[in-house]
């Protein structure tokens, strides 16, 4: 009954495809409520009515641990559980609702809240085994796996959620340094970019101010100066586009 899950997530879930995430399919175990009406010779029909009210309420219990992670305790696994300790003395089989309480909260608890968790609903279960009024063996038959699958399935969730945590905390320090990275790079280029600039700029503003001085004195050299500041700009221009074209090819092998 290993679930597929956001990385304890602290805050309610908005996404849209959240019925795409729902696990759909661990809803088979809820076969367990089957056997006892089949095969219990005193059944009749409220015992099959008994069964399908068990899983129209704990349907939207279920699902709510999805849609709403956050209050999953109180909207899960609380109900989840009155639900069980409820229906259990009728249907044997309901005791597979604690192993559901059990999943969901080693997913969504701290490990040390999961574990007091398990052991409630170790101790709840046990005094169903004691007083339950079902028969023998089907008794056992209902009650005993969900004793032992309560602690592996609980467990199994527990190691999940905390290696999905630490592959989200690996993803978000990751982004953090990429971003950092991609900081400090804008900013050395932004730093070369502003001395590049502004030496070819007042060397232009130089040239130009010179040209403008000569262009009726001396000609000549009013064209000398023209030149210089054209050359001056050509270079600057081409400077310009070496530090962009690298930035631009750093920027794409960092994205590859």
């Amino acid at each position: 009954m290993t679930t597929t899950h956001e990385p304890h997530p602290e805050t309610a879930s908005t996404d849209s495809s959240w019925w795409s995430e729902v696990g759909w399919v661990h809803l088979v175990y809820l076969a367990f409520l089957i056997p006892q009406p089949i095969y219990d010779p005193d059944s009749g029909l409220w015992d099959w009515v008994l069964v399908v009210g068990i899983v129209l309420v704990f349907l939207p219990l279920y699902v709510f641990a999805w849609v709403r992670p956050d209050l999953a305790r109180w909207g899960s696994v609380v109900p989840m559980t009155a639900l069980g300790v409820v229906t259990t003395p009728l249907n044997s089989g309901a005791a597979v609702l604690f192993v559901y309480a059990a999943a969901i909260a080693g997913v969504r608890e701290s490990r040390r809240i999961a574990l007091r968790w398990f052991i409630g609903l170790t101790v709840v279960l046990c005094v169903l085994v004691s007083f339950s009024p079902v028969p023998l063996p089907q008794r056992l038959w209902g009650l005993g796996p969900p004793l032992v699958f309560i602690w592996i399935i609980g467990l199994t969730q527990i190691e999940q959620a905390e290696r999905d945590r630490e592959a989200a905390e690996l993803r978000l320090r990751n982004a953090r340094v990429e971003h950092l990275a991609t900081v400090s790079e804008r900013e050395r280029i932004a730093r070369e970019l502003h001395d590049l600039l502004g030496h070819s700029l007042t060397s232009m503003i130089m040239h130009a101010q010179l040209c403008q001085n000569l262009v009726e004195v001396d000609p000549a050299r009013a064209r000398e100066a023209a030149a210089k500041a054209e050359r001056t700009a050509r270079a600057a221009l081409t400077e310009v586009l070496i530090v962009t074209t690298f930035a631009r090819s750093g920027y794409l092998r960092r994205a590859m």
